[in-house]
């Protein structure tokens, strides 16, 4: 049951608030459970991995092929993906905002004939 708590030195459980515990306990649980996790996923992962075709070669090349790309998760925890997410969402307004101009234009067009 220990391994469910995280260890911190006395200082350290002195300066948090009881809140700050919790999250922290709440982190390291989650911390755990995706360790345990990984640890039953191996056996899936390096079965997919080994899948040859008809001529013997292996059917997948690379990680992302099976889904798991790890440069995105990387991306994800540096805020690259965010730049990419609102790079994206600038872009999305900007052809909202010209759709709205081409309407406003269609509707004078047919209010002046």
């Amino acid at each position: 049951m220990m391994q469910y708590y995280p260890t911190f030195t006395r200082e350290e459980i002195g300066n948090m608030t009881l809140t700050e515990w919790k999250q922290r306990l709440k982190a390291h649980r989650y911390a755990y459970i995706e360790a345990e996790s990984l640890f039953y996923q191996i056996p899936f992962i390096q079965q997919l991995t080994t899948i040859t075709d008809k001529d013997g070669y292996y059917k997948y090349r690379s990680l992302k092929e099976i889904g798991i790309d790890l440069e995105q998760q990387k991306s994800a925890i540096s805020g690259k993906s965010q730049k990419k997410v609102n790079k994206y969402l600038q872009l999305q307004q900007r052809a909202e905002r010209a759709r709205q101009l081409a309407k406003k234009q269609i509707a004078k067009r047919k209010g002046g004939n």
